[in-house]
């Protein structure tokens, strides 16, 4: 039996050509072939994809040490595992993005803050469509922004540079991401409200997960960690800060000056005239004298009395 891919000698029960490595193929397509191939180039032969995902929770470190010292067949590698996460992700927007146009226009309804920006729907509506819309553009420009962050915080440690800080974070940021598929998608069908608590939920444990895995891998006392973690949060607040600056000019200079006109707050006209406070003539009748005394009245009695007598 030759190779049908380049036509080298194979024997009989050989599973893989020796010259070229491809996989032999004797079988027609079927759906037992079909399904077969969904799991060993989806889920693998090993189950790869399974035994990273829960080796992400139960040692973490092994998984990202392995990969950054160069074990590349264990685990699924982090580009890969990243742009399954996305994937699942987008199915997973794509059904809440109805839901969560809908809650704005509950929560902001009637509202009175103050600040022009939150009490425009519209403009609320435009943010949640970008970020439902780009979030797997957001997802990988925040990676390299978050390994920054954590290679400044442990510099002092040296154990890894820049880029297998953003190792840590392809990682950390899939795993997640797949964890609020998994739990928030089969409740999407079940309660909306369930939904987005359970969403909710998975966002802050993100904070405490990445903790847990810094932990891990630094090999942090619980000391070690608070001072870490204000470190984190003090720059994280500065680049923040730099990065919404700069956004909002790009805006500005994007969208022109005209399109922020209409977030101008209106001046509400008072209800109530302003009429300029007048003296009363109280006049006593005492022993048949008059005896005429002068009385200043508020501004709100006398407008009071100006709209009785209109």
């Amino acid at each position: 039996m030759d190779c049908k891919n380049c036509s080298s000698n194979l024997k009989d029960k050989d599973g893989f050509c020796s010259g070229c490595g491809a996989r032999v193929i004797d079988e027609r397509i079927t759906f037992k072939f079909l399904f077969k191939e969904i799991l060993d180039k989806v889920l693998s032969v090993d189950n790869k994809l399974l035994k990273t995902f829960l080796h992400l929770f139960s040692k973490p470190n092994h998984v990202i040490d392995d990969y950054i010292k160069g074990v590349r067949k264990r685990y699924f590698n982090p580009f890969s595992y990243l742009l399954i996460s996305i994937t699942l992700a987008g199915i997973s927007f794509y059904l809440l993005k109805d839901f969560a146009l809908q809650a704005v226009e509950n929560t902001t309804t009637g509202s009175s803050t103050g600040n022009p920006f939150l009490e425009n729907k519209d403009f609320q509506k435009d943010i949640v469509r970008y970020v439902f819309d780009f979030q797997a553009f957001l997802t990988a420009l925040i990676i390299p922004i978050y390994g920054f962050i954590s290679w400044l915080v442990f510099l002092n440690k040296k154990k890894y540079n820049y880029f297998e800080h953003i190792v840590i974070y392809l990682y950390a940021t899939a795993q997640i991401s797949i964890l609020n598929f998994i739990i928030t998608t089969p409740l999407f069908f079940i309660s909306q409200g369930a939904t987005n608590a359970a969403s909710l939920i998975i966002t802050g444990l993100s904070l405490f997960y990445n903790a847990y895995v810094l932990i891990r891998l630094f090999k942090l006392n619980f000391i070690q960690f608070i001072i870490k973690f204000l470190y984190f949060i003090f720059i994280s607040t500065a680049i923040y800060m730099v990065l919404s600056i700069i956004a909002f000019i790009g805006m500005f200079i994007f969208l022109g000056p005209e399109h922020f006109k209409k977030f101008k707050p209106v001046k509400k006209k008072d209800s109530i005239q302003k009429v300029t406070p007048i003296d009363s003539i109280k006049v006593i009748k005492v022993n048949d004298s008059i005896i005429k005394e002068t009385k200043t009245i508020s501004f709100y009695k006398a407008s009071s009395t100006l709209n009785c007598l209109s």
